[in-house]
């Protein structure tokens, strides 16, 4: 005789889901991590596919994944085979829902922030209205998409995470007191770097062994670099530009702390990475950082609007190294806690599994 606990693992291996991604390879991005985090989690089920815009991801994620190449009418020609094949579909962000022909067959949609606030290109809020399930990557996310747009039906916030519960090695205790900002620069810039460079001559005054560290590329970046470069403290500040994901590590190794004070974000995916190596967090009060970021319990939430507060609190973290080392650890256990992948699993799985069975 069957429990409820194999009824439920039956239905779920009978899934038939299709994930419709624009993009899956690794290094491409926090939405290409969601079509990954879905695949991951739902790869116990023979009835799943995917649908990328893009190119196959390598490694293999081993489910039946379907790649257009870039081709946006192959792309079109698979999402229709995936539509007649009256298949429940998963679309990773609001952009590619607006190819779901209208009460055709029922769909969930991923919203993950900028796309749904104030500014939105008016066709991408309707695809997210009208999904069956609509999943929000934070309640900030949701409530200030509402703010502008009004209620956003059938609408579950789904926090995200890993691709891994493995935990790296413990960051060395060596090497001068570090900062590091792992962020595409865009132009202007919404993440905090200037912010940060307008108040780094201070803290170099106050913790004088301090450097910084700029990681990420983006249509900011060369004027961001000719602007560090014409600080009063440039040869404390590192600009590396884009690194490659195999890089990565390096620089965690390397960092005391992580900021990202950021006035956009709508999870923050970047957060819970430093959480994972043990490094404490300067986000913001203006965004999602807030909801992530525990403050004065895992790192620092500064309001980038009142004087000497972001010094302030930069200062805390590079010149007690002690307290930073507290406030990582603090990260790590709120990493394993909410933000490993069985954490992002446990909350994904029965919110998909009731959508697809409707």
């Amino acid at each position: 005789m069957s429990t409820p606990k194999d009824t439920q693992k039956i239905e779920r291996e009978r899934l038939r889901i299709s994930i419709i991604s624009a993009e899956m390879r690794p290094g491409h991005g926090g939405i290409s991590l969601v079509a990954r985090l879905m695949v991951k989690a739902l790869s116990f089920s023979e009835s799943v596919r995917c649908v990328t815009l893009t190119e196959r991801p390598e490694p293999d994620l081993g489910v039946d994944v379907s790649a257009a190449g870039g081709s946006k009418f192959k792309f079109g020609a698979l999402l229709a085979r995936e539509l007649f094949a009256r298949r429940a579909l998963i679309y990773d962000f609001g952009g590619l829902a607006r190819l779901h022909p209208r009460h055709f067959v029922h769909y969930a949609c991923w919203m993950h922030g900028v796309e749904a606030w104030e500014g939105a290109a008016a066709s991408r809020i309707p695809p997210l209205k009208h999904a069956n399930l609509l999943l929000s990557n934070s309640q900030h996310t949701l409530a200030r998409a509402e703010r502008t747009f009004g209620e956003f039906r059938n609408a579950e916030v789904c926090w995200l995470g890993t691709e891994s519960d493995e935990p790296p090695s413990p960051p060395s205790t060596n090497g001068p007191p570090t900062l590091l900002t792992l962020a595409r620069i865009d132009e202007p810039g919404y993440k905090g770097h200037n912010e940060i460079l307008e108040v780094w001559p201070r803290v170099v005054a106050r913790v004088p062994d301090a450097r910084w560290i700029v990681a990420g590329g983006g249509p900011g970046a060369a004027h961001f670099r000719r602007r560090a470069a014409d600080s009063s403290a440039a040869d404390t500040i590192h600009v590396r530009g884009f690194v490659e994901e195999r890089d990565i590590a390096e620089l965690w190794g390397k960092a005391t702390a992580f900021a990202m004070p950021s006035r956009g974000e709508g999870f923050g995916l970047v957060y819970v990475e430093a959480m994972r190596n043990r490094i404490p967090v300067l986000a913001s009060v203006h965004d999602a950082g807030g909801e992530i970021n525990v403050h004065q319990e895992t790192g620092f939430n500064v309001d980038l609007t009142r004087a000497g507060e972001l010094e302030e609190q930069i200062v805390s973290l590079l010149a007690d190294r002690g307290e930073a080392r507290r406030m990582g650890e603090a990260g790590f256990r709120r990493w394993q806690a909410h933000f490993s992948f069985s954490a992002f699993r446990n909350r994904f799985l029965p919110l998909v599994t009731r959508y697809a069975a409707e």
